[in-house]
């Protein structure tokens, strides 16, 4: 028989035993497992069977078909693949529930003009942003994460970083070079296309000095544009941890397994605009705790270090990091050096030297200073 599904908007199209098995194998791919085609064409096969008994003569609603491949799945003793599929479909749900709110414009318009904090100081650009980020914000927070994930959010126990955004977190581009003005705007514009269309930050590496680096930081102001010598990854998700009891690192993954994934799924739908480095990224978990809990490596997730130091302790704190850090296994490890009072250039660069020198494998020192009194 030839099957005629319904889909959720009353459209109605041929069934495609093929989108089944494409189903069923990204369920198994997201928990990194291997198939057999053989294997998937018997599950899709007995997906068809168990909503047979459902069909409205040769009609079947979208809904009802992927009823049945959850039953199949965990009938099957697939019982992880079909959370996962369960996962899946309530993602696709909630970006569908996301596009809906965005429509309704109107009533998000007048709640920014009604909103007495912006009296006196309203503007078409920072109403659009301050909605933007509002309705961003509500679509993760209420209708992805899970409610054990909100409340560890509230709590502070870790954040996930550009929460306000459907961007990735961090973009790398290599750079040679700028050894001309037209070769700096040049770079320049290809950072500020990046920022506005795929990624909240942007990471320039470079392997050796080059001309108007301070002009393209002064340009990017705030943390957007960051350098570094040594090799480095686009990351699409990054969790910051400040605790280290409990679950906590067990939520900070879920948190960002969940974002990842629906990242991927909008970078596929051409949410990113000839972008395709946010599918092959890594996730990131950064341990801003005290100290470092030990941890296992989980596949598609980098371990990262960062933490900031006190200036005028900077070498025993150092020792200190480098004792407990010892064999726990960190991609990246960073450090923030705070003085109180302005700092003087050279000397800060013959300390950033002595550093790099001393502790070779830490990848980027930043000096900072704040202002006393």
């Amino acid at each position: 028989m030839k099957y005629i599904v319904e889909k959720r908007d009353g459209a109605l199209v041929d069934f495609q035993i093929e989108k089944i098995c494409s189903v069923i194998k990204k369920a198994f791919g997201s928990l990194h497992k291997e198939w057999d085609d053989s294997v998937i064409e018997l599950l899709a096969l007995r997906v068809t069977a168990d909503f047979d008994s459902k069909r409205d003569g040769n009609r079947i609603h979208v809904e009802q078909i992927q009823d049945s491949v959850e039953k199949v799945l965990s009938e099957s003793g697939y019982t992880e693949v079909s959370k996962a599929y369960i996962l899946y479909r309530k993602q696709r749900e909630n970006v569908r529930r996301l596009v809906t709110k965005m429509q309704d414009h109107s009533s998000l318009i007048a709640s920014y003009l009604s909103d007495e904090r912006h009296h006196g100081t309203w503007s078409n650009a920072e109403m659009i942003r301050e909605i933007s980020a509002d309705l961003i914000r509500s679509f993760w927070n209420d209708e992805i994460y899970d409610e054990e994930i909100r409340n560890a959010l509230k709590e502070g126990q870790f954040r996930i970083c550009e929460p306000d955004s459907l961007l990735m977190y961090e973009k790398t581009i290599p750079v040679a070079g700028t050894d001309s003005f037209s070769q700096m705007l040049d770079l320049i514009r290809t950072i500020d296309q990046a920022l506005r269309n795929c990624a909240g930050r942007i990471c320039l590496q470079t392997k050796k000095p080059f001309r108007y680096k301070e002009e393209i930081a002064a340009f990017f102001k705030g943390s957007a544009v960051r350098f570094a010598e040594k090799e480095t990854k686009n990351v699409c998700v990054r969790a910051e941890v400040f605790r280290e009891e409990g679950n906590t690192l067990e939520l900070a993954h879920r948190a960002v397994q969940v974002r990842r994934q629906v990242l991927v799924q909008l970078a596929q739908a051409g949410f990113f605009p000839h972008e395709s480095s946010l599918c092959g990224s890594a996730a990131e978990i950064c341990f801003c705790t005290d100290h470092v809990p030990a941890f296992e490596k989980q596949p598609g997730f980098a371990y990262t270090r960062t933490k900031a130091l006190n200036g005028s302790q900077v070498f025993d704190q150092l020792d200190h990091e480098m004792e407990q850090l010892q064999g726990k296994e960190l991609d990246r490890i960073a450090y923030e050096i705070q003085f109180e009072g302005q700092a003087q250039k050279a000397a800060a660069e013959v300390l950033l030297q002595t550093l790099y020198s001393q502790y070779p494998f830490v990848n980027e020192f930043v000096i900072t200073t704040k202002q006393t009194g």
